[in-house]
């Protein structure tokens, strides 16, 4: 009787774990990121770092990493150690969506969003709790090749989701692209910095806002940008109505022609620059939706036509490009969101 005892309540402990453990639920599993692969004519970079890159005139190629700057004179096989953009006492955080070129006099100029100062809350309709959302824009730059970091200043206080793209004008101009956030209509804006000091003051232009409905993602913002043949200014603008918008300017400060463009697109960033040949070319998400695949498509006669979008990479979200002419006819494109880093030439592009 008493090992008949013993059994039977040794099998009642081990039904009951049982029934215990089948009510455990299994912790859910973390999707597998889907890498970025490369396709077409795009060939692998040597090195992670992101741009934004510019070239420096002693032949170097400079590029931001958190909130330094480094030089490479080998195309990135090596880089030089790190030099802090600002001192610590400044208590800025240097966020991967930024803007950074090569001035007239020679300076390198970077335009930033500072991470440390972000406050984001939505309430679509409520005028005064999107009003105390920030991420400012800063600017700062360097005289001495990247040796040194000065004039740091704050060009835009409120909020701004992303810097994505400057120039320097023919005629020395520096402009930067911008966003702004809309309370009273809850979506956001574009708009664009101008300096014509090298970087040392900046001057705000008029505001461009794209008709949508309310939204944390609606609007029209994370411009890029390109001087034209006969002077003119050319942005492109993200929206979400399956094109890019476009406006107009001849200073950088006034902005006209607020409308559609014929660019399909998708509810993401592209990025236009003019290459060496004289060609513009033009990386983005082509496909209305999808981030998915990432194009890039060039022009000969100015922007008004493109070549059909030539897929280089593909993976599960590949978006906000970087470009760089590191030298006629050889592109670096690395992107913010996919961690892309290719090299694509100019003549695979226009072959037939």
């Amino acid at each position: 009787m008493k090992l008949s005892s013993t059994l039977l309540l040794v099998s009642f402990v081990f039904a009951g774990a049982v029934a215990g453990a089948a009510e455990v639920k299994p912790l859910p599993k973390k999707p597998v990121p889907i890498p970025t692969i490369l396709v077409g004519v795009a060939k692998p970079l040597s090195f992670d770092l992101m741009g934004p890159f510019v070239n420096l005139p002693d032949g170097r190629v400079l590029a931001i990493e958190g909130n330094s700057s480094r030089t490479s004179s080998d195309d990135g096989k090596t880089w030089s150690d790190p030099v802090s953009l600002f001192s610590e006492d400044a208590k800025l955080e240097v966020r991967p969506e930024r803007a950074l070129t090569v001035a007239a006099d020679g300076s390198i100029v970077l335009v930033f969003i500072d991470n440390l100062d972000r406050l984001w809350r939505w309430a679509s309709g409520d005028v005064k709790v999107l009003q105390q959302n920030t991420l400012n824009v800063w600017a700062v730059r360097s005289r001495d090749g990247g040796k040194t970091w000065t004039d740091l200043q704050m060009i835009q206080p409120g909020y701004c989701g992303a810097i994505r793209d400057m120039i320097v004008t023919n005629e020395g101009q520096i402009i930067v692209t911008s966003q702004i956030l809309l309370p009273a209509v809850s979506r956001h804006a574009t708009i664009t910095h101008t300096s014509r000091d090298d970087g040392k003051t900046w001057q705000a232009s008029n505001v461009l806002d794209v008709w949508d409905t309310a939204g944390d993602h609606a609007g029209g913002f994370e411009p890029t940008l390109i001087q034209q043949n006969d002077g003119r200014l050319r942005m492109l603008i993200r929206t979400a109505h399956q094109f890019f918008w476009e406006a107009w300017s001849t200073d950088g400060l006034s902005w006209t022609g607020l409308a559609p463009s014929t660019i399909e697109s998708a509810h993401a960033p592209g990025l236009v620059k003019r290459l060496a040949s004289g060609r513009q070319v033009l990386i983005w998400n082509a496909v209305f939706g999808k981030r998915t695949m990432l194009h890039i498509a060039i022009s000969d006669d100015d922007g008004k036509t493109w070549s059909k979008p030539s897929e280089i990479a593909r993976g599960g979200r590949i978006s906000y490009p970087y470009l760089l002419e590191r030298r006629p006819g050889e592109l670096w494109v690395t992107t913010m969101q996919g961690a892309l880093r290719a090299k694509v030439m100019e003549a695979d592009l226009i072959r037939p």
